[in-house]
């Protein structure tokens, strides 16, 4: 578990219960008596001591497992945070998946010719790239300049980047590929207005080939029901190993 950067996590936050209880008895005592300057200052503190700890033991463990510093394990990514603090709406997160996460969604995929609507810095779209045919191609869609960048540097040429939203693609998906086997969609729908979501799934559905896969990886499990009209079968998952825990959706046609 340790060797792990979510065990790593998980460990410094065990390690932060105890003074976070007292910390938290502490800021309700000084509300209850009305001292609003100092409880600040305390959350501010405690804030910044968590994101420490969780620093040093994701390095620390990092030299343990021998893993390359940044997009190969990236639960500390501060370039990450960054951008998507800014983009919030945009990414639903402000912490990259997990490679557990990433992995699982890989394995779902099937067939060559695949579309990743929200693809990020690209954690899951190596992933597919790793158990793709030769003859496979991937279109990845992702709104974030920042990211795009990230995606570009991957040398693979079956992989399509575009910087474009997801609505509009959805709507002429048949101009990037001949047919579609696997649609996965990483963008928080959350955030979105319940018609886009509609049209997004309708027009993704219909694009799909026959026997072909919709994933969707997000926190809400209950956006599984605008998957309903569609498909005949669907399954939801938990994948635990990732912070915060995420819903896999997964619709058959």
């Amino acid at each position: 578990l340790i060797k792990s950067p979510f065990g790593s996590f998980l460990l410094a936050s065990f390690l932060g219960l105890i003074p976070s209880a007292v910390t938290y008895i502490y800021i309700a005592h000084n509300i209850l008596a009305k001292k609003i300057g100092f409880t600040i200052l305390i959350l501010v503190s405690s804030f910044i001591l968590l994101i420490m700890a969780i620093y040093f033991f994701t390095k620390k463990f990092k030299k343990l497992t021998g893993a390359s510093i940044g997009r190969e394990i990236s639960f500390l990514d501060f370039d990450f945070m960054k951008v998507a603090v800014k983009n919030y709406k945009k990414v639903g997160a402000v912490l990259p998946i997990s490679h557990s996460l990433a992995k699982r969604l890989a394995k779902h995929t099937n067939g060559n010719f695949i579309v990743e609507y929200g693809a990020g810095t690209g954690i899951v779209t190596q992933e597919i790239l790793s158990t793709m045919p030769t003859d496979g191609k991937l279109v990845c869609v992702e709104i974030i300049p920042e990211f795009c960048q990230e995606l570009q540097k991957i040398s693979d040429n079956r992989l399509i980047v575009l910087n474009d939203d997801i609505v509009s693609v959805s709507r002429d998906l048949k101009k990037y590929l001949p047919e579609i086997d696997t649609i996965i969609i990483s963008f928080p729908l959350s955030f979105m207005g319940k018609n886009l979501v509609e049209e997004i799934i309708k027009n993704s559905f219909e694009a799909l080939s026959p026997g072909g896969t919709m994933i969707l990886h997000q926190k809400n499990p209950f956006l599984a029901r605008f998957l309903k009209p569609y498909f005949k079968k669907i399954k939801v998952r938990v994948e635990f190993r990732n912070f915060p825990p995420r819903f896999v959706i997964i619709g058959k046609k």
